[in-house]
């Protein structure tokens, strides 16, 4: 059976379950791969960003209804801001774009088929949203390698260096809607087939 995906979800009175199931596979997750998004100072600034409760959320279940990944998107004010001094301008100069993050997926559950149905889905729910022109991401080269694989590209080829993370090297992408469409169906097509061979 086929895991589906659901949203866009916005978090209000009634949609707090869904967050604390959000939260929960975003600890699960993180307590192995990126221990840093759970620190004090981390968690601070997506409250004081209001992050989960401005932005977009979608998720991916298995036909029983567990949740198997999930994904952010939000309109400025962004989390980049605040991540590096290169990014301080970010608000302005990709107004009209939506930021990924936090996209998380069960490692054991068909991993390598849930990103792509996740970040075409949210992907063509942005698109049909009016004035947006792009998706922007920041993430660490491995994931930006991923990421190009659905349209979007390095918006300078030299590296940044978080706050958070002042040894770890990061690249700030950008997907414009005109070229990110294409590739984000090839991606999908491609994953769906390799799941039909699995």
């Amino acid at each position: 059976m086929t895991p589906f995906v659901q949203g866009p979800h916005f978090i209000d009175g009634r949609a707090t379950g869904l967050l604390d199931e959000i939260r929960d596979l975003r600890r699960r997750r993180y307590a192995s791969c990126s221990p840093h998004l759970l620190s004090a100072d981390v968690e601070a600034r997506e409250r004081r960003l209001g992050l989960d409760e401005r932005g977009a959320h979608f998720v991916i279940r298995h036909p029983a209804g567990r949740l198997l990944g999930a994904v952010r998107l939000c309109a400025t004010p962004f989390e980049v801001t605040e991540l590096a001094a290169a990014l301080a301008s970010s608000d302005t100069a990709f107004a009209r774009c939506f930021e990924v993050s936090r996209l998380v997926c069960e490692r054991r559950i068909g991993a390598p088929f849930l990103a792509p149905r996740l970040l075409c889905f949210a992907g063509e729910w942005a698109a049909a949203q009016p004035g947006c022109q792009g998706l922007i991401a920041v993430c660490t080269p491995p994931r930006a390698r991923v990421f190009q694989k659905y349209g979007m590209r390095p918006v300078t080829r030299e590296p940044l260096f978080l706050k958070d993370r002042p040894s770890s090297p990061y690249l700030l992408l950008r997907g414009d809607f005109a070229t990110a469409r294409v590739a984000m169906r090839r991606a999908l097509l491609a994953a769906d087939v390799c799941a039909l061979a699995a």
